[in-house]
This record gives C-alpha cells, sequence and structure tokens, in this order.
C-alpha cells in the first residue's frame, strides 16, 4: 500500500461526539446538512460537462465537494469544486481514458467470446470472466476518484492503492455501485421522466456514495499510517 498525507484540513473538534452508532444514519444526517449544496454542486456539474471533453475534470470537481461533505469537512461549492476541476484535470483526465478504453476492450472482448464458440461452457466462462473483471474494474474506480480529490499521489499509485482497498473490504464498494445501479436504472427505464433524478442530484448523490463508502478505507489504509510512520511505503 502506497501512503499519504490528506490534502484537507480536519476540523478541530471530535467528530464522533456528534456521529449516531450507524453509518446509515451517518450518511443520511450528513447528506441532510448539505441537501442544497448537494443539488447545486450537481447543477454546476452538468453546467461544466457540456463541453464534453471536460467531464473528467467535471468528476474531480464534483468529488472534491462530495467528499469533503462525506467527510463532514467545510466545503464552498464553487471554490472546492474548481479547485478540484483546476487542480487534478490531468489525473482525472487520464484516468477516464483508461475507462474508456477499457469499455471498448470490454464490449469487443465479450462479442468475441460470445460468438467464437456459440453455446459452449468454455465461452460462457470466458463471457463471465471479462464481466467480473469489468465489475472490479468500475469497483476501484470509486476509490480511485476519491483519492485523487484527497490524497497526492501519482495515478499509478493511486490506481495500485483502489486495487488492494477493494480487495481488502468489497462491501462498501458494492453498497455503492448498487446505489449508482439503481439511479442509472431509473434515469434509463423511466425516460425521460427519470431524468429528472440525475439532473437534481443523481451525480451528486453518486459520487457522495462513493466517498462516504470509500473514505473510511483511505483514511485508515493509506493517511492514518502515513501520518504514524512518515513512510512512502507499508
Amino acid at each position: 500500500m502506497i501512503l499519504a498525507k490528506d490534502k484537507a484540513p480536519q476540523k478541530d473538534y471530535d467528530k464522533k461526539t456528534r456521529y449516531p452508532k450507524h453509518r446509515i444514519t451517518l450518511y443520511l444526517m450528513l447528506f441532510y446538512e448539505a441537501f442544497w449544496r448537494i443539488i447545486g454542486a450537481n447543477l454546476l456539474f452538468i453546467l461544466f460537462c457540456i463541453p464534453i471533453v471536460t467531464i473528467p475534470a467535471a468528476i474531480g470537481g464534483l468529488t472534491r465537494v462530495m467528499s469533503r461533505f462525506a467527510r463532514d469537512e467545510q466545503a464552498y461549492v464553487i471554490d472546492d469544486f474548481m479547485k478540484g476541476f483546476k487542480q487534478e484535470w490531468k489525473k482525472n483526465t487520464a484516468f477516464a481514458a483508461i475507462q474508456l478504453a477499457f469499455i471498448a476492450l470490454a464490449y469487443v472482448a465479450i462479442g468475441v467470446y460470445s460468438k467464437l464458440i456459440d453455446n459452449s461452457t468454455f465461452s460462457a466462462i470466458l463471457v463471465a470472466l471479462v464481466l467480473a473483471v469489468a465489475i472490479m474494474f468500475f469497483a476501484i474506480s470509486n476509490y480511485v476518484y476519491v483519492m485523487i480529490a484527497s490524497v497526492d499521489l501519482s495515478l499509478k499509485q493511486i490506481i495500485r492503492n483502489a486495487l488492494a482497498l477493494y480487495l481488502i473490504k468489497p462491501f462498501g464498494t458494492l453498497i455503492t455501485m448498487i446505489v449508482q445501479a439503481v439511479i442509472i436504472f431509473v434515469a434509463i427505464g423511466y425516460f425521460p421522466v427519470g431524468l429528472f433524478l440525475p439532473i437534481v442530484f443523481g451525480f451528486s448523490i453518486m459520487s457522495f456514495t462513493a466517498s462516504f463508502n470509500s473514505w473510511p478505507q483511505i483514511e485508515k489504509y493509506v493517511i492514518t499510517p502515513h501520518n504514524k510512520t512518515k513512510e512512502g511505503d507499508l
């Protein structure tokens, strides 16, 4: 695991004193407290996605804001969004390019394997393997974007950490992906009425959920050990 320090300053009070016992309650509490700002960040994200090529940088801006909300840190929507948009656009764009390349390869692989040996067990195994790898890749993507916004590491180190964190605790990532899948299903399955959800706060919910479920592992395995050892590798 590659260790790193936290980019964001911490609040000077003990957050545990106001935190509920169950994380689902904490999730709802933090979401409620930032509700209107979450909607504002979602609309800002959509605005900055209009040029298309700026989508990865816009993801970085939204993730910076949502990660601070999810960590119960002070966040200024426009200021933090613009910082995330400008400061880490190279890493976010590079990883988005990797995602697109992976999607293309997975699509081609599934098409080839499904036709290579029709109705065979071997073909089904190959398709299932590609799908499993694809699911894992998109699962670690949630860690990648949050770490780009939160720690000073190279993209290669971040991807390595993301894979390790996913293998350590995949359950939280599974919950994140379920939430994201539900939002996408509603938007597509109930089109055009379903588009209301992502336009108002759907993208922010997906980012907030990813940040909320990813941060405990990032803090525990990446940031806290760094603060204790002041070393670069574990």
